[in-house]
């Protein structure tokens, strides 16, 4: 009626089809150009390898050779790079390419890596210096496996994308040290410590072990919070097992599940 044209003047003319089919493709065209654009710049961004160039960073997820113990140089792996960081205490050392260079050219490297084994568990995984990296090496016979742990794709990526760098070296427990072999999410303020020191009753952690002896004059716990239900003296070795209601005891049984991820991956 009378309202209804009123409404269609009020919005403007009605466009034509055919201009309205035009309009979109180039709406498509445009945004697949500023992909394409995306793309060519993320390729563009791409960090740079420069195997001769001592003061220039390996890139990341760049793939290698590495030398773990120096003193036996014909044992070398392949290796991918995790992560970097600035290293510390710099020293001048042979670069991958060969023998140091004389004194006056000495360059120092000031980057170390965080390298996984290609093939292996992620347990594996270690900080090593630049003078362990070789960037040609042998043809290894390398068997890569994938087992996604029941998480699906998209989640095992960012899972190990979290954790893909150890964030604690070793753990001291009484009298046991332990070295760890995955990423436990700690609290922020502990990673700053490469080893952490535990109370070996109520499992209270600490990042210096003087902080530990001051806790150790006070703590009155003397077994874990629950009831005992099985001991054993076989073979001469005392073994007692509790049962924690992890509903009553929140902080003693997350303090476990934090020493339990330094050993399980996918927890």
């Amino acid at each position: 009626g009378a309202s209804g044209s009123r409404v269609r003047e009020s919005l403007g003319p009605k466009m034509p089809r055919a201009k309205k089919l035009l309009k979109r493709k180039q709406k498509k065209q445009s945004a697949g150009g500023s992909l394409k654009k995306e793309k060519h710049d993320d390729k563009k961004n791409k960090e740079q390898v420069f195997p001769d160039d001592i003061t220039k960073p390996i890139p990341i997820g760049h793939r290698l050779w590495v030398i773990p113990d120096l003193k036996r140089p014909d044992n070398i792996d392949y290796v991918s790079v995790v992560e970097r960081k600035n290293n510390d205490i710099p020293s001048a050392t042979p670069t991958p390419l060969g023998p140091p260079a004389e004194k006056k050219d000495v360059k120092v490297h000031p980057w170390r890596y965080y390298i996984h084994f290609v093939g292996r568990d992620r347990r594996m995984d270690r900080w090593v210096n630049y003078e362990q990296l070789r960037f040609t090496g042998p043809d290894l016979n390398i068997e890569e496996h994938h087992d996604n742990h029941g998480f699906d794709e998209q989640s095992l990526k960012n899972h190990e994308e979290a954790t893909k760098v150890k964030n604690v070296d070793a753990i001291e427990i009484g009298p046991h040290v332990m070295e760890t072999w995955y990423f436990s999410p700690f609290p922020a303020e502990y990673t700053k410590y490469r080893k952490l020191f535990f109370c070996e009753f109520c499992l209270s952690f600490f990042g210096l072990k003087s902080e530990l002896q001051r806790h150790s004059k006070k703590c009155t716990w003397t077994h874990p919070p629950g009831n005992e239900i099985y001991r054993s003296k076989d073979q001469n070795i005392e073994v007692a097992m509790f049962e924690v209601d992890g509903g009553k005891e929140i902080q003693y049984t997350q303090n476990i599940c934090y020493i339990a991820k330094l050993f399980l991956d996918h927890k």
